[in-house]
């Protein structure tokens, strides 16, 4: 066994190795937070400074999600009967006419439902209801109409209600966790 190691002796090395390693930096870590140079919170606390404003949410016209990823911005309102009505707004919330075209992918990945919208009165409708269920993932893909970029927006369409707001979840304005 002239200095030759074996294969067992080498994982045996490498683990105390990286015991030593994680031990340090344990150590360094502590002694960061024990100094006050690094500071954890939990929960996403944070603190304020007049600079760093949260925007609040706000609901659409007829109740519905805003989806500000769009220029315009637009609201994705579910009907009564489960037709999605997407109407695009200005600054002032007033409607405009659409400058997208969109489809709607949604429900099961096994079995998804497609949607396609028509206007009608300047709002997009879609050529059927959504499926039935108490919450269905979707996405929803706008296209511009002059310059042909696409981008998509994904969520789930949850259909109980808020327990603080006045809305259905998929559209809800408050700060809890959805």
């Amino acid at each position: 066994m002239d200095g030759k190691v074996f294969t067992g002796q080498r994982s045996v090395a490498r683990t105390k190795m990286l015991w030593q390693i994680c031990f340090t930096k344990g150590i360094l870590l502590s002694l960061a937070l024990l100094s006050g140079s690094v500071t954890l919170k939990a929960g996403g606390d944070h603190e304020h400074d007049e600079a760093h404003v949260h925007a609040k949410k706000e609901a659409g016209p007829n109740g519905g999600r805003i989806i500000e990823s769009t220029e315009p911005h637009c609201e994705f309102y579910v009907t009564a009967d489960r037709m999605v009505q997407i109407s695009f707004l200005d600054d002032a919330g007033n409607l405009v006419k659409p400058p997208y075209s969109v489809t709607l992918i949604g429900g099961s990945r096994g079995h998804p439902t497609r949607l396609s919208f028509e206007i009608e009165n300047d709002v997009l409708v879609s050529n059927q209801p959504l499926p039935e269920a108490d919450i269905i993932p979707v996405v929803v893909q706008f296209e511009d109409l002059t310059s042909a970029k696409k981008l998509r927006e994904r969520f789930n369409v949850r259909f109980d209600d808020c327990p603080t707001c006045e809305y259905k979840e998929y559209a809800c304005i408050c700060d809890h966790s959805h």
